[in-house]
């Protein structure tokens, strides 16, 4: 995950420079193309981290959902422990 994230983060910069190059020369042609091509590159790679994003966000949350289910079993026995005598 953490590789992933690395590697994200480096395509980042590295197209956010591609972009800024292109822009600073708007007047070639092929300049034009490749900025096209970058930016959808970038929105692909934003894409592509926001869904990873959203799969860390619905990990956190079964997690706390398990816990929180532990929990109130755990105060239950704790309770029917409590009342027994």
């Amino acid at each position: 995950m953490s590789d992933d994230l690395a590697h994200c983060k480096a395509e980042l910069r590295r197209l956010k420079a591609e972009i800024r190059r292109y822009e600073r020369e708007p007047d070639r042609a092929s300049g034009k193309l490749l900025l096209l091509v970058a930016r959808n590159a970038l929105k692909d790679l934003i894409k592509h981290m926001r869904g990873q994003q959203a799969n860390i966000k619905n990990k956190r949350s079964r997690s706390t959902k398990a816990n929180q289910v532990a929990n109130a079993y755990s105060q239950l026995n704790q309770f029917r422990k409590t009342n027994k005598g």
